[in-house]
């Protein structure tokens, strides 16, 4: 229970269909499984959803937004949402990413 009580929020943490569990629901599950209260975001809701369902079934919170990460407005909403919900926002998980333009998160542009 190394997060009891942190607001986190995973990008991503829809599920592409398939067998498998994907990077973004197993983290958003295993945040939960440490006592975090998780913001599942996708851009898909039901997708998010789903991931919600699996985490309540264990007993923890959690809700689903739905973003997408190539909107600012959607990314700070986002935010805003945790914010209001929880008071707090401690983890971001971006779980998610495009491939136009190569630079850090510090230096990356607005287009790329």
């Amino acid at each position: 229970m190394r997060l009891r009580g942190k607001a986190v929020i995973v990008v991503g943490g829809g599920q592409t269909p398939g067998d498998t569990i994907g990077n973004g629901r197993a983290a958003a599950v295993l945040f939960a499984r440490e006592g975090a209260r998780v913001m599942v975001a996708d851009r898909n809701l039901d997708s998010a959803r789903e991931t919600v369902a699996l985490i309540a079934k264990e007993g923890a919170e959690a809700t689903a937004e739905r973003v997408d990460v190539t909107s600012d407005d959607d990314c700070r909403a986002l935010i805003a949402a945790c914010v209001n919900r929880w008071d707090r926002l401690d983890v971001l998980h971006n779980n998610v990413g495009i491939g136009r333009g190569d630079a850090g998160p510090a230096h990356i542009t607005d287009d790329a």
